[in-house]
């Protein structure tokens, strides 16, 4: 085989891969990220398959790719986000997301930055904020089709649905608001804040606009072919447009996903003709975010390199996935005593700690934003990100197979549970 054969030929067998892994995770509970990072690695730094001019290469396409990604999982989330109902059930959530994501960017924050300050790590405070926010959030993609196999209250699945699909916007929102604050590189708060609004407000503005007109496409576009590639066209172009005119365009994209994933709602709400976005386009939107989502792990896992694994790397990732456990824990024992439903379930709210995609992607955000941070810190950003996501995945893994195991040694105790009658 020439190198364009065995090019395609690579990426059938890893698209194959990642759909067995995805029905591997299904069976057993265990991420299909873990499997196509290792085989990234395998494919990369182990047996050095990609050379070093395909490396080259990979890591000149990276912005591009990050870039794609990130606008593909902001789009998926708005779609797949149902707004209203979020709004109802957004009490406990909403609390137990921010107490979490806060703990979580702070005690990385304090981590990068303490080491920094001995001289192991290269963070300053910005860049430890930015990072904290890059792994302050559990993945939607893992942990939605994890709770909804797990054997748990409602309320819990629920409580932790909400808490990743929040998050990866959340975290989206924070990382590129710092991305602007270090671009702009001014102390003036006001004007930092202006513009980093201005930026945020034109997108979402002009991103809820513009869904709103391309309902009224797609009811033309009803029933024809490329309904979908018609409709991811129009994402590219709004995100380029909103860019050019120093707009966010990662906030754009969630919010045109937003406005047509809540198509009914919003259109009824503003009283004009009632349109819906077709199932079509989710489905083909969700085997879009499959191929990215499977290429882009195998991506990073190609692109990292043994010499990142420092022992102040090891010791500051070890540090980090600890305290993002020990964030957990305080904000479900917070949540717990606000709303008592959720002590039964500690466990498996506290271990629920994989990150994934949104982490992965928003980690080469230094590099598309153009942020010119030195090489070391960037090496610093991969590595330890690589080896969180990975960790973080693993004690997912172990918590959710302990929990089962109680549940089920609970109802092999208490059989005839349903039949006690409390007076």
């Amino acid at each position: 085989m020439g190198a364009l054969e065995i090019t395609f030929f690579a990426i059938g067998c890893i698209i194959f891969i990642g759909y067995l892994g995805m029905i591997f995770f299904n069976k057993t509970k265990i991420p299909e990220i873990i499997l196509l990072l290792v085989i990234g690695l395998i494919i990369g730094p182990i047996a050095g398959i990609v050379d070093p001019q395909g490396i080259a290469f990979f890591e000149s396409i990276l912005p591009f790719f990050a870039t794609f990604a990130l606008m593909i999982i902001l789009f998926e989330g708005g779609l797949h986000l149902n707004f209203f109902k979020i709004i109802k059930a957004i009490s406990g959530s909403f609390i137990f997301t921010i107490i979490v994501f806060i703990l979580s960017v702070v005690f990385c924050t304090g981590i990068t930055l303490g080491l920094s300050s001995l001289g192991l790590l290269h963070f300053d405070l910005l860049t430890s904020i930015m990072f904290g926010a890059i792994l302050g959030g559990t993945s939607s993609a893992i942990v939605i089709p994890l709770v909804n196999s797990i054997s748990t209250q409602e309320e819990t699945k629920t409580l932790l649905s909400l808490e990743s699909a929040l998050t990866d916007a959340l975290s989206v929102i924070t990382v590129v608001a710092i991305g602007e604050l270090i671009i702009l590189q001014t102390i003036d708060l006001t004007n930092v804040t202006s513009s980093i609004l201005a930026a945020f407000s034109i997108a979402a503005v002009v991103g809820g606009l513009f869904g709103l007109l391309w309902l009224r496409v797609l009811s033309f576009l009803e029933k024809k072919p490329y309904e979908y590639l018609m409709t991811l066209a129009a994402l590219m172009l709004l995100y380029s447009i909103i860019a050019t005119f120093k707009g966010n365009g990662a906030i754009a994209a969630l919010t045109f996903g937003l406005v047509l994933g809540n198509s009914e709602e919003i259109t009824s709400m503003l009283k004009i003709t009632t349109r819906k976005v077709e199932g079509s386009i989710k489905n083909f939107q969700k085997e879009i975010s499959f191929l990215v989502r499977t290429l882009f792990f195998v991506y990073l896992g190609i692109l990292f390199k043994f010499e990142y694994l420092t022992i102040q790397v090891i010791g500051a990732t070890i540090l980090i996935v600890v305290f993002l456990y020990i964030a957990r824990v305080i904000g479900t024992k917070i949540i717990s005593k606000i709303k008592p439903v959720f002590k039964e379930d500690k466990k498996i709210i506290s271990t629920m700690l994989a990150r994934g995609l949104a982490a992965a992607v928003l980690v080469s955000i230094p590099v598309s934003m153009n942020l010119g941070l030195e090489q070391a810190l960037l090496d610093e950003f991969t590595a330890i990100a690589f080896l969180v996501i990975f960790l973080t995945n693993i004690v997912t893994t172990i918590g959710v197979f302990i929990s089962e195991k109680e549940n089920k040694t609970k109802k092999k105790k208490t059989p005839g549970q349903k039949l006690i009658v409390t007076e």
